[in-house]
Parts: structure tokens; sequence; C-alpha cells
């Protein structure tokens, strides 16, 4: 399946959704959908704005979400944290910082970026110790998080960081 094929897929659950206002089963036709997408990793990253542009028009996507991010499936946990990182509200910021220490490294990259999207510095010393983690790619989502964050207490971290080229290898 492709970005079309999932987009022609759930047209019709999206009409329905909106007009009885209930959108699980659309979200859970998209999270089955999406595996089966093959492809590039852009098809991949356009379903996940597709799933926020169908967040954003159910207001109550959000608690749905956060019970997305405590999920035994990881890819749910993955899904919740991109969703909130774009239409999260203020009281899922403690949902996202739990899955920093998730053991799915998709799910602490995905925390990550969610966090550094919310442009709050005061994540700065919970996002610190991932500069270190064994993923390349939650590695390099910390350093660049820490940038974006503009934050001055991390500066001399990322100097650290940047003259230890085997923490940043493959980011």
């Amino acid at each position: 399946m492709n970005l079309d094929e999932l987009v022609g897929k759930l047209r019709p659950e999206l009409a329905n959704a909106i007009k009885s206002k209930d959108f699980t089963p659309l979200f859970e036709s998209y999270l089955n959908a999406i595996k089966k997408i093959d492809g590039k990793l852009a098809d991949k990253k356009l379903a996940h704005r597709l799933l926020t542009v169908i967040c954003a028009l159910d207001v109550d996507c959000v608690p749905t979400c956060l019970v997305w991010s405590t999920d035994s499936n990881p890819f749910k946990r993955e899904t919740a944290m991109k969703v909130l990182a774009e239409i999260g509200d203020q009281s899922s910021r403690q949902h996202i910082l739990v899955r920093l220490k998730d053991p799915n490294s998709y799910v602490r990259e995905a925390a990550v970026r969610a966090l550094g999207s919310r442009g709050d510095d005061s994540v700065v010393d919970q996002i610190l110790p991932l500069t270190t983690d064994s993923d390349p790619h939650v590695r390099g989502a910390a350093v660049t998080t820490l940038k974006k964050l503009h934050n001055h207490i991390v500066l001399q971290h990322l100097i650290e960081i940047a003259l230890e080229p085997l923490n940043l290898a493959g980011c």
C-alpha cells in the first residue's frame, strides 16, 4: 500500500467520522493501514502528517493519544508522540516525558522531537541523558532538540558531545 491508497481507503471513513463525530474507528483503520505502507520513509512521514490533520478535526483526539501513549504497541506509542507534538495540550507533556525512557528507540526519538517542537526549555534536564542513548537516531534527535531550545545551560554539554565523535556516529 502506498500513501495514495491509504488516503483513498480512509476517505469514506473520514467522511463518516466527521458526520458522526466519532473518530475512533478512523484512528484504528489508520493504524492498521499505515503498517502496510511499503515504500519511502517520506510516505510514512506524510501518513503521520495525515493523522495529524485527522486529529485536528477531532477535539477529543488528545485524550485518545494519551491512551495510546501507554499502549503495548510501540507503533501506537510512537504515533501518539508525533500527534501530541503537533496538537497536544499542556496536560500531554507528562505523557511525552515518560516516553523518553521507552524501551523502543522509535518512541524515544519521537518523544524527544515532540518536546523539541513545543519549545519548552524546562525539559532540558530530561533530554540531556539521551545524548548518550544507545540508538544513534535518539542521540541525534536529542542534540538537535537541545540546539533548538537555545538553552545556554546545554552549550557546554553540546561542545563535549561534539568532541566525542563516537557519540554522534550514524546521526
